[in-house]
Parts: structure tokens; sequence; C-alpha cells
């Protein structure tokens, strides 16, 4: 389903398909035993090759070195430096950069709010440790006191 995938395919496709004109009864490479399976891979004849070479030896070369040269302008389209698939690799691996990037502000994020959960964490141990001290203190003052009988 991916789009790049299946343009490639059809490029390709469209390059094997093509019927090439000036080389006599030689114009396409169906003619020379390859063609396309019903599942879309290609199958090959040999003996269609054997008899268009018998038969008409500049018209299979002339056909087979522009197939060749269109087969090159293809993959170099769809595979070289500035390709379909260079520039959705560089489109990935952008993407998965800006995703470690926003990771990365996440994470300091993260570690900004528990620094500060854990600072309000041991203030709030503190003011309850000088709690039970003051009342600690105030039990045995409260102790001290006269007792007031009826």
């Amino acid at each position: 389903g991916d789009y790049g995938i299946i343009s490639a395919q059809a490029r390709l496709r469209n390059v094997i398909g093509t019927f090439r004109l000036g080389f006599g009864s030689v114009n396409s490479l169906s003619q020379l035993g390859v063609s396309f399976a019903r599942d879309g891979s290609l199958t090959f004849d040999s003996t269609k090759l054997q008899a268009a070479l018998s038969n008409n030896f500049s018209g299979v070369s002339g056909v087979l070195d522009d197939f060749a040269t269109a087969l090159y302008g293809a993959t170099t389209a769809l595979l070289g430096t500035t390709g379909n698939f260079q520039t959705k690799t560089d489109s990935i691996n952008l993407s998965i950069k800006d995703i470690g990037a926003r990771r990365a502000v996440l994470n300091r994020r993260l570690e900004q709010i528990q620094a500060g959960y854990l600072a309000q964490f041991n203030a709030l141990d503190t003011m309850i440790s000088s709690l039970r001290q003051t009342s600690a203190f105030l039990d045995q003052q409260l102790a001290n006191l006269p007792k007031i009988s009826n």
C-alpha cells in the first residue's frame, strides 16, 4: 500500500512494457521472451529469445541496449542520491531525529517535574518532623500542668 513502492513498480512495468521503435521487427521485451505473470513477477521464455536472435540479432541488440538505458534511468531516478527512495529515507530519518528531539525535551520536563515533587516531598517531610517535635513538646507541657479537681 506504500505509494513509493507502487510508483516504483509502475515505473519499472512501464520501462519493461514500452515498445521500442527503430529495431526492425523487434520492438519490445515480450518479443524476446520477457513478460509479466499474473502475480506480477517476470517470466522468461528462452525459446522466444533464441528465435529472435536467429532472425534479427542487431534488432535484439538494439532493443536490449535501449532497454538497459531506460532501466538505468528508471533505477537511478528511484535509487539515486536524489531519487524517490533516498528522499523517502531522508524524510523518515528527519522524522526519527524530530521524535528523538521531542523525547529529549519530554525527558527533561519529566526530570524537572520529578525534582519539583522530590523538593515538595522533602519539605513536607521536614514539616511533619517539626510538627511531631512540636506535638511532643506540647504533650510534655500539658502533662506537667497541675491537675484541677472538682
